[in-house]
């Protein structure tokens, strides 16, 4: 695999792991739009914040006790979430529908 393959893997890779671990939320009553990643490895919401270069963490902690904490990244800046999908946009399977509305 040439470098550049390598480098387009890891950016489709990151951008799949929202496609099955995140969720797009809008609330049209407010006009506002989230993307949210939960992940119950820190490091792996760290890693995403680092690509994307914004948005908040927050540990959302246990839904039963026999779980593991989890950790959103939150992004609710308009611009970068529309910066965001619209990177992801050709990457996306499952929410590539919800994006078109």
């Amino acid at each position: 695999m040439k470098r550049h393959e390598e480098a387009d893997d890891y950016l489709g890779l990151r951008r799949r792991f929202f496609d099955g671990e995140g969720s797009l939320h809008i609330d049209r009553h407010k006009s506002t739009v989230q993307i949210r990643i939960d992940n119950t490895f820190r490091r792996a919401v760290q890693e995403i914040r680092s690509f994307v270069g914004c948005g908040t963490i927050s540990n959302r902690g246990r839904a039963k006790p026999h779980y593991k904490d989890r950790f959103r990244l939150t992004i609710s800046n308009h611009v970068d979430v529309l910066r965001i999908l619209e990177g992801m946009r050709p990457y996306l399977i499952v929410k590539g529908e919800r994006l078109m509305l």
